[in-house]
């Protein structure tokens, strides 16, 4: 259920720009990974938002292959900046670009399917729950596979409670390193 799920970027709020269309930006990327020795995006979006980020999108073959990152740029963020400004919140995520390595995409991953482990539903959570409302033997396997479903979703919530909690620490210490960049 979590294993295989692919997630969907948002395309009305994130718009992928390309080097053809945007060459003076692009070629402000292209020195500043230069100068930091940062490796470039796969692919550059811009939103609305007041923001830069540096997006991996995860899978599960992200467990044995880095994922590729991508740039977010904020156009918020770009209307209230000089050049200058820009220039050191790119460098800033630039540096996690430097600085995410395997451990990250583990979590990431890892957080992902357990999230869609215990918050998702499909088919067969429908058809334990449709067993449940039975009046005969249905019943029975219905509530006991969804009691073991119940008790099986709360070891994983806690968990994901506790990977989340160490995935902050490690969060935080990652942006001081981008921030060094």
């Amino acid at each position: 259920k979590g294993f295989f799920k692919r997630y969907a970027m948002n395309k009305d709020m994130h718009v992928e720009i390309t080097e053809d269309e945007h060459p003076m930006l692009f070629g402000f990327i292209h020195q500043l990974c230069e100068e930091l020795g940062a490796p470039e995006p796969n692919r550059v979006f811009v939103s609305p938002d007041v923001n830069a980020a540096c997006i991996s999108r995860t899978s599960l073959v992200n467990l044995f292959v880095e994922p590729k990152r991508d740039l977010l740029i904020g156009l918020g963020l770009v209307n209230c900046m000089n050049l200058s400004e820009f220039k050191a919140v790119l460098a800033h995520e630039f540096g996690h670009f430097c600085h995410l390595g395997k451990t990250s995409s583990y979590t990431v991953v890892v957080k992902r399917i357990i999230f869609d482990l215990v918050e998702g539903e499909d088919w067969f959570d429908r058809l334990i729950e449709w067993n449940k409302k039975q009046e005969n033997v249905f019943s029975v396997f219905g509530h006991v596979v969804g009691a073991c479903l119940w008790a099986g979703r709360k070891v994983l919530w806690w968990m994901l409670k506790t990977i989340s909690l160490q995935d902050r620490v490690v969060s935080r210490e990652q942006g001081f390193h981008a921030d060094l960049v």
